[in-house]
């Protein structure tokens, strides 16, 4: 058995994780080059632009759905704010908003470190969270992205680093700063009020009575400013209906519930399907299958040394379940300061354990490694000059015309056109028999809402599940060809 203890170790001594680290860097910092754009990206953007130029929040790209265009409620508040303040410094520009990501995740790695300085744990096991975080596929890939992930990932490694160092030192200052980035989680993305009640049910678990107080205000005045936008007329009436009405079915039913049985019921099921959340796909399943692995074959040595960390992260993933929305991989990165920090030390724990453990997690990281390639190809296959092309295809067709276009042909040309994106008739889709609905009844509805052109995109013709692929049109009396090359097709109303 000693044989396969020699893997583990060679693993995570540190000229091998800083080669891994420089090795990986690189390949992350190529896919920066061209990278594509994830849907949400736009209606994000759109958020930001909107409140920029006129002071509200609204989606003018989705009409017909639930008054967005006029105006939308259930924002990301401080997430909007934030990219309002990119776009008023760089302009509408995809790859300064993706840019403007890293800084927060570069503060995910400050706070990972200095919460391992504050528990004297040496640098190596610093070193392996933090290559084991930064190879997870769904960071390379969030990591620059217009989306605020990254901002709760890192706003959650804030409030476990603070809360902790009160723990340590019980400086009230340190409650203070807990709250706020708790509270901070919550004027982000409202799946973030799973900080504020974490946090609040670890120290009352922890018998830290005392400290509730200065951790609640905190908490308290940075996330209440979510609601100051609700105050007037009957604003949380919209900003309620909206959300209970979201075009996702079930998504409203799940956050706020429809009554009380269903929200008890409804609440158990979702604490029944977490472990989706951990295992949804190959973006999150090789971390998660370290994690667990970890934290089982070393949980006695974890409990005797790390109770608080195991307490945090027990409380966090009830609260993000019990109070979040619905069980998404995206959400998971709530998670991933605390699943790091456990699985480093649980590895290093089990490298002094000489067992057919140390077999099994040595698979698990070389899994992991292999997902970590299999993303950075994924990115690298899909990266093209997005911006260009879609400046080329749209040259095709007046400024003025309102145009239906994938949803990525919003950057950049979304302030000087009329652009219309198709996630109207995705949501639209959703409340239709069979959740189907065919490209005469797509055409049919964009003549209603007055597209004078429709673009299909390289992208679009080569999904099979949506309405045109391979650039099939079917008979109809509603648009006609009007150009087509390599790059798309453009029909134009009759």
């Amino acid at each position: 058995m000693k044989i396969v203890s020699k893997p583990l170790s060679i693993l995570i001594e540190k000229k091998v994780l800083y080669a891994l680290f420089i090795l990986f860097g690189v390949a992350w910092l190529l896919t920066f080059h061209n990278r594509y754009i994830e849907a949400d990206e736009c209606i994000l953007g759109e958020y930001s632009y909107s409140f920029l130029n006129e002071g509200i929040v609204r989606v003018k790209s989705i009409p017909a759905i639930q008054d967005w265009d006029v105006r939308m409620f259930p924002h990301h508040r401080f997430f909007t704010w934030f990219g309002a303040a990119v776009i008023g410094i760089f302009g509408w520009s995809i790859t300064w908003l993706k840019i403007a990501i890293l800084p927060w995740y570069g503060l995910f790695f400050i706070f990972l470190y200095h919460y391992f300085k504050l528990q004297n744990i040496s640098k190596d096991k610093f070193i392996l969270a933090a290559l084991l975080a930064f190879t997870a596929p769904i960071l390379l890939l969030k990591s620059y992205s217009f989306r605020p992930d990254v901002l709760l990932m890192t706003e959650g490694m804030g409030l476990l680093y603070f809360i902790s160092k009160y723990r340590n030192e019980k400086q009230v200052k340190d409650l203070v700063f807990a709250g706020a980035f708790a509270g901070l989680g919550l004027l982000t993305h409202l799946n973030g009020a799973a900080f504020c009640i974490a946090g609040f049910f670890f120290l009352l678990m922890r018998k830290e009575f005392k400290a509730l107080i200065p951790y609640t205000l905190a908490g308290a005045v940075v996330g209440g400013i979510y609601f100051i936008e609700l105050l007037p007329d009957n604003n949380f009436q919209k900003f309620i209906d909206q959300l209970t009405n979201w075009p996702t079915v079930n998504h409203g039913e799940n956050f706020m519930g429809s009554g009380p049985i269903s929200l008890v019921t409804g609440r158990i099921q979702k604490l029944l399907s977490e472990h989706q959340r951990f295992f949804w796909g190959d973006k999150v399943m090789g971390f998660s299958i370290i994690f667990f692995l970890s934290l089982i074959l070393s949980f006695r040595k974890l409990k005797a040394h790390h109770t608080d960390l195991l307490v945090f992260m027990l409380v966090l993933v009830l609260s993000l379940n019990i109070f979040g929305s619905h069980i998404a991989e995206r959400y998971l990165l709530f998670y991933y300061g605390p699943m790091a920090i456990i699985t480093s030390l649980g590895i290093f724990y089990l490298v002094e354990d000489k067992t057919w453990k140390q077999a099994i997690l040595t698979l698990s990281v070389l899994v992991h490694f292999v997902f970590s390639c299999m993303m950075i190809v994924k990115i690298l296959d899909r990266s093209e000059p997005v911006p260009e092309n879609n400046k080329e295809i749209l040259s095709h067709i007046s400024e003025e015309a309102k145009t239906l276009v994938p949803y990525e042909m919003i950057y950049n040309e979304f302030p000087t056109r009329d652009l219309y994106v198709y996630k109207t008739y995705e949501y639209l889709q959703e409340s239709m028999p069979n959740k189907e609905m065919t490209q005469l009844q797509l055409f049919e509805k964009a003549s209603e809402l007055g597209m004078e052109y429709i673009v299909i995109n390289r992208n679009l013709a080569a999904d099979q599940g949506r309405w045109f692929h391979n650039w099939e049109i079917e008979k109809n009396s509603y648009y006609e060809e009007y150009h087509k090359d390599q790059k798309a097709l453009i029909l134009k109303k009759l």
